[in-house]
């Protein structure tokens, strides 16, 4: 399979992963006030939407609605967002980009908010990108951001606003509630969502808090034994004088891996990060001949000899396409770091004279130095316990630190995989 029809597949899967995101009963409140049934499109957002589409029933048409026309929509049972205009804190979040201000730098922006919690006070949630803020009202107090910020001091320190602590304390009184308990307090989502239950239930323990969060995926963890037969080939080529080819053939071998793989928890479980140390070999031999055409009638054979073995650890991005309940297709990438564990490539020149019939022979070796490159697979999962994928390497150059050599490895892979948990 070439990467040409790999492409393909993988534009074909993007395509088909966008329809398995269903149609789910849902409802949105238009700015007039008015409550529609409907079914909205879930794509279990990472970013809060702007827009969503829907539909009035199973078999008509889907339509949208954006943030100028609505001013709150919900899946039920699942999530809800709510529009508000707020000041809201978008200093950049990236080390090298920190602002040397301690201070929150507003924005008045009109957004939907996602409601963590409903109950005598409110917790909301913003993301975007890397940019999560959180949000809080009570019955007597307006909508604000909790603020939290991280500065720089100087080019070698980080300081932190931490200011949604005193928000908090000053805002929350309960005798759940403690001094003790809001200082250790993070800008976490599970830690803010256990907050916000504790106050409305000690504040009202006859209405039970709205936690919209409960019915969430919080991420998974799988760890799957992952045994596979390659089919690897290698080509070396010297550029001196002239362009010599050593080509080690193709070789077919077993190696084993064992892949650690987080499900992130959003999309609805759709989106993996993995890590998969593989051990990993080659093992073949090649020779040239190069025929002098001089007068001195010298003949050289070239003889090359490779023992090659590693941990190849790829680190990567896997998109699941549900089928049903129990299947699943999965597309893959990774870049893949490569660890030589005592690997050789021995060489060995053989002039002979045609004339006299004496031979010289020269020996060395080659030390390898081998590049990363990156992995594209494709496969099917049942029932989170079995799976097997088909998976292309690209070239690898094993010669890397040489100017005038290369050596090319790439490797197709049939892996099968058993998960432990």
């Amino acid at each position: 399979m070439n990467k040409q029809t790999l492409t393909i597949l993988f534009l074909l899967l993007s395509y088909y992963s966008q329809a398995q995101i269903k149609f789910e009963s849902g409802y949105f409140i238009t700015n007039a006030g008015e409550k529609v049934e409907c079914l909205i499109k879930n794509m279990d957002w990472k970013n809060n939407p702007t827009q969503i589409e829907y539909k009035t029933s199973e078999d008509a048409e889907s339509k949208s609605e954006t943030i100028r026309t609505i001013k709150e929509f919900g899946i039920i049972g699942k999530s809800k967002y709510q529009k508000h205009q707020v000041n809201i804190d978008k200093s950049k979040e990236e080390i090298d980009n920190l602002s040397t201000d301690r201070n929150p730098e507003f924005q008045l922006e009109t957004l939907f908010l996602k409601v963590l919690v409903e109950g005598k006070a409110n917790l909301y949630l913003y993301e975007n990108q890397t940019l999560r803020k959180f949000f809080f009202k009570t019955e007597d107090k307006p909508i604000e951001q909790l603020i939290y910020k991280r500065y720089k001091v100087s080019q070698s320190e980080i300081g932190k606003n931490t200011r949604y602590k005193q928000q908090l304390w000053n805002t929350l009184k309960c005798d759940k509630i403690s001094l003790k308990k809001v200082e250790a307090l993070r800008y976490y989502k599970n830690q803010m969502i256990n907050l916000f239950v504790d106050y409305n239930t000690c504040s009202n323990p006859d209405v039970e808090a709205v936690l919209y969060e409960k019915n969430q995926n919080e991420g998974s963890f799988n760890l799957t034994i992952r045994p596979r037969m390659n089919l690897a080939s290698l080509k070396l080529e010297e550029r001196d004088e002239t362009l010599r080819v050593y080509d080690f053939g193709s070789k077919q071998n077993f190696s084993l891996g064992i892949e650690a793989e987080y499900i992130l928890p959003f999309n609805k479980g759709k989106w993996g990060l993995f890590i998969e140390p593989t051990y990993q070999y080659f093992q073949s031999d090649a020779e040239v001949v190069i025929q002098d055409q001089s007068f001195s009638g010298n003949s050289r054979l070239l003889n090359a000899s490779i023992d090659y073995k590693s941990i190849e650890l790829p680190i990567g991005l896997r998109h699941y396409i549900f089928i049903n309940n129990f299947s699943s297709l999965f597309i893959t990438g990774a870049y893949v770091i490569d660890i030589d564990v005592n690997s050789k490539l021995d060489r060995k020149e053989t002039i002979t004279n045609n004339l006299t019939g004496r031979t010289s022979v020269t020996e060395n070796s080659l030390e390898l130095s081998s590049k990363g490159n990156f992995g594209l697979g494709i496969g099917f999962n049942y029932k989170s316990k079995y799976s097997v994928e088909f998976r292309y390497n690209t070239n690898r150059d094993l010669l890397s630190s040489f100017v005038n050599r290369e050596a090319k490895y790439p490797i197709t892979s049939i892996i099968v995989g058993y998960s432990i948990f």
